[in-house]
């Protein structure tokens, strides 16, 4: 596996930002801080950052990230 220092996940409402982040834990990923990018470039810009267990754990509306 490679490693970088930041990665960026593109996500869909058939893989939203919980189902990736299961994904990360069950491959045994570690990571200090995860975030999920809202609406970006918009009035309605949110940027949540989360532990990787909460993302995991999290529900998160697909028509919004």
């Amino acid at each position: 596996m490679r490693t970088a220092s930041k990665v960026a996940v593109l996500t869909s409402p058939e893989r939203p930002p919980e189902v990736i982040g299961r994904s990360l834990l069950e491959a045994g990923v570690a990571v200090d801080l995860a975030a999920v990018c809202s609406q970006l470039g918009t009035e309605t810009e949110s940027v949540e950052e989360l532990s990787l267990a909460d993302l995991a754990t999290g529900s998160f509306d697909p028509t919004r990230c």
